[in-house]
């Protein structure tokens, strides 16, 4: 199923801060959080944090400084996220002359998420050409003139502070796709991020114990661990196939060694034997 919106919320504040708060309805589970900050004279972001715990990470591509008053607009995102969250806090590395941010939450029940592309521009009307046909784009201005709407396809646009606003856009299908900012003549400022869903696959693992002291000591036992899958739908390594057709996604992991006292959960010998790039896509049960 595609992406589904779920709530945007905005918050603006004018005046010297370092931080800068977005009150929300409360998050779902293991949906996509998204974060756009739009500043003047302001810092990087050191991190975006909410009152749920989750992890939010930087849009690679997007950030960027103006050249009049130091516009800047960066994006952040959170993938699986935990559920309840009601505010949002970003953090600025030093005091900003005034800032807002737009949150957006999606849903897309049974997938995470990775970013496809992102890219900026500055006084340029940048465009983020996307791999993917499930792609959600997310984009952000700050500007010296004013934002004045979105053209359509682009929806949700929100602009919680003069000379700033964001937008989204689910195309569904792959393709190159440019910011419709309606901006006032001026400096200005844009970024845009692409994110992709994947499937979340369910791997069992399965330890068997064996020894050959009659004792059965805990640091004598032998762990073997073999895992395999077979998967219908796009995976990690195979990110450009289609829903629609059918990939074969198989490996077989055999991996014996003396366990330590107590023997691991199953978490941890996932981390332990599974590559980090195919953690990324999978659930382990």
């Amino acid at each position: 199923m595609p992406i589904t919106f779920v709530q945007t919320a905005n918050n603006s504040h004018v005046g010297s801060a370092t931080t800068l708060s977005v009150p929300i309805s409360a998050t779902g589970s293991g949906n996509l959080l998204v974060v756009t900050i739009e500043c003047y004279s302001g810092s990087p972001i050191t991190g975006i944090m909410d009152n749920a715990g989750n992890t939010y990470i930087q849009v690679p591509g997007v950030y960027v400084v103006g050249p009049s008053v130091n516009e800047t607009v960066d994006i952040w995102y959170c993938s699986g996220s935990l559920g309840g969250a009601t505010s949002v806090t970003i953090s600025f590395t030093s005091a900003f002359v005034k800032a807002a941010s737009v949150f957006y939450e999606y849903t897309d029940p049974g997938h995470i998420f990775s970013v496809d592309a992102g890219s900026n521009g500055v006084n340029t009307v940048p465009s983020v050409t996307t791999t993917n046909s499930g792609d959600v784009l997310i984009a952000c201005a700050t500007t010296d003139g004013g934002v004045s709407s979105v053209n359509p396809p682009w929806t949700h646009f929100v602009a919680p502070l003069a000379g700033t606003g964001a937008a989204d856009y689910i195309p569904g299908a792959s393709g190159t796709f440019p910011t419709e900012f309606n901006i006032v003549p001026g400096n200005f400022v844009i970024g845009i991020a692409a994110i992709s869903p994947f499937l979340i696959l369910t791997l069992t693992l399965t330890d068997s114990i064996s020894s050959s002291d009659s004792t059965i000591k805990e640091d004598d036992k032998i762990v073997t661990d073999s895992i395999t899958s077979s998967d219908l739908l796009s995976v990690g390594r195979a990110q450009n196939v289609s829903d629609s057709m059918t990939v074969t996604d198989s490996f077989s992991l055999q991996s014996s060694f003396i366990a330590p006292n107590p023997i691991p959960t199953v978490e941890t010998l996932t981390n332990q034997l599974i590559p980090a790039e195919v953690k990324t896509f999978w659930e382990f049960k």
